[in-house]
């Protein structure tokens, strides 16, 4: 599928590609950074105020998913080609060179232009991120766009995110070509996909794109998420965007997929096992082995491959559930077989009805409390020591640390914590992080604090909580200074609402007390605490099902 077409329809393409990878409005170059970030490209861009952007959250549950003729199914038809990898700054892209096939789709043929990262994800299934998502952007010969979403969580290595990888952290606003060809076997198309009406996820998120979301989830090893982490060090994912009116559709790839393979002019064909990529996500014996057809001067290394059988129709939920099901030992974490999408199945306060966290609807009408309602902090400077748990950075209070009062009760701090991105949303966005400052009353009853911080300016209270070395994972140390509370504003006004634990056992009847004021820390300060605990640790939004929201505010002691 090579880029043809008139000169004209070649320079919308290229228009495409420019606006793809980071338009410009005078005046202002869009980041991911608070002053330049998701949150205020709609001032720059007028495409971004529209009423088909993306990413959107899918209900996997919901009725509005609706099955589609198989005339608006789309076929997959990629080559193995060289790439160029380059970091823009914004991710990573991978740009084929030569001829990379394509997608057809309504008797269209798109021709794949290149494809990036976003971490993490920016689609969200049931209001939960994956650790990372895979764009490839695909353009017919009238530049018209269709881009192919695929998510991946932490789990075993997978071998098309090996096949990209380059021995290097590249640099950014450096290029790189591949060491080997991109097989595009390797990673399996044939599946379903959610499709959508949307725009580019990045300015000027242009509308117009034709979306198809992979709602598998695959894995990715801890270290193939490093290092593209490494390259850019921090979150790149615009927030989930209202869907308004579009409807959303189930639609499958034409299956098995066939992948061109060509050598020397001479074309072979091998389909690709249906469950292929996921053979690491499973505990059974080795069930097959992948029957590769190709010229023998192109050998493929010879691997056993672990699928699971199962109606098509059965979810990846119910698959993980199975998964679960037969481990008899259970250590609660991030990643997929033991993160919070598997805390249902052990621990039975996390099926409960109000779960933390939540997103915070602002533009809700927020009730008032009366004065005696508030909360009042009475916190002293003391000694700290800090642990790597292998969740999070967790400190102690050594002494006294002081407490806060709430209806009369007092609440004495137990310790304080982070979660990257923020557990808490706004108006469905992330913040870069969160702490948790967790206070028990006499009777053991809990409150919590959550304030949230977006990459800025540095910030005292984080400088002053830090140690000049990277924590190793279960070691503690003691802080080098006292900790003082004042240099963090807890007199602010804050989102009361009843809730639980946000890690295992997930117990109810906490009171939580989530800032509305999103502080600032420096990127040196946030990669910090990524070096000490190098991944995602944040239980995505729970229902908030019949709960209301109270506004209300500290006095400071």
């Amino acid at each position: 599928m090579g880029v043809s077409g008139s000169s004209k329809a070649k320079n919308k393409t290229e228009l495409n590609e420019t606006e793809i990878t980071g338009g410009a409005a005078k005046g202002f170059s869009w980041g991911y950074e608070e002053d330049n970030g998701a949150n205020v490209w709609a001032k720059h861009f007028e495409a971004a105020n529209g009423n088909e952007q993306s990413p959107i959250n899918i209900d996997l549950s919901s009725e509005q998913l609706s099955e589609e003729g198989i005339d608006y199914k789309i076929e997959t038809d990629y080559k193995i080609c060289h790439a160029k990898l380059e970091n823009n700054g914004h991710t990573l892209k991978w740009t084929p060179v030569g001829d990379a096939g394509g997608v057809t789709y309504k008797n269209t043929e798109y021709n794949l232009v290149h494809w990036h990262f976003h971490m993490p994800s920016e689609h969200t299934f049931n209001l939960e991120h994956a650790s990372l998502e895979l764009h490839f952007v695909h353009a017919d010969d009238a530049g018209n766009l269709l881009v192919i979403g695929h998510c991946f969580n932490v789990g075993g290595e997978h071998d098309f995110i090996e096949n990209i990888m380059v021995d290097e952290t590249l640099a950014v606003h450096s290029s790189k070509g591949l060491d080997a060809d991109v097989d595009f076997s390797l990673l399996n198309f044939d599946r379903d996909y959610i499709h959508y009406p949307g725009s580019l996820t990045t300015p000027p998120c242009s509308e117009g794109v034709q979306w198809f979301v992979s709602n598998t989830i695959t894995s990715l090893s801890q270290v193939q998420l490093d290092w593209l982490r490494e390259a850019i060090p921090f979150d790149n994912a615009r927030p989930c965007q209202p869907i308004n009116e579009r409807k959303l559709c189930k639609r499958v790839t034409t299956g098995p997929t066939t992948f061109i393979v060509e050598h020397e002019n001479k074309i072979e064909t091998e389909v690709a096992d249906l469950f292929a990529e996921d053979e690491k996500e499973f505990e059974e014996e080795v069930a097959d082995e992948l029957e590769v057809k190709r010229n023998p001067e192109t050998p493929r290394k010879s691997k056993k491959i672990r699928y699971v059988k199962r109606d098509p129709s059965q979810s990846s939920i119910n698959l993980r559930k199975q998964e679960i099901e037969e481990k008899t030992d259970f250590s609660w974490g991030y990643e997929k077989n033991n993160g919070p999408n598997v805390w249902v199945e052990y621990y039975e306060a996390a099926n409960g009805k109000e779960q933390s966290p939540i997103d915070i609807d602002l533009n809700a009408e927020l009730s008032e409390e009366s004065a005696d309602d508030k909360i009042q902090t009475n916190y002293n400077r003391c000694e700290a020591n800090l642990q790597n748990n292998g969740h999070t950075l967790k400190w102690s209070p050594l002494g006294d640390a002081g407490s806060v009062t709430y209806k009369n009760e007092q609440y004495n701090l137990l310790q304080w914590h982070f979660h990257i991105p923020s557990e808490h949303t706004f108006n469905l966005e992330h913040a870069s992080i969160e702490l948790h400052f967790v206070h028990a009353d006499a009777a053991g009853n809990l409150l919590v604090i959550g304030h949230c911080f977006n990459v800025g300016e540095a910030h005292e209270f984080i400088e002053n909580i830090m140690i000049g070395e990277t924590l190793a994972m279960h070691s503690e140390k003691g802080l080098d200074a006292d900790v003082d509370f004042s240099l963090l504003n807890f007199n602010t006004d804050y989102i009361h609402y009843p809730g639980s634990l946000t890690t295992p056992p997930c117990s109810e009847g906490v009171q939580w007390f989530v800032s509305n004021t999103i502080t600032s820390l420096s990127q040196v300060q946030l990669d910090w605490f990524r070096e000490a605990v190098p991944f995602d640790n944040a239980r995505p939004c729970q229902p908030i099902n019949e709960r209301k929201l109270c506004k209300r505010v500290t006095e400071t002691n």
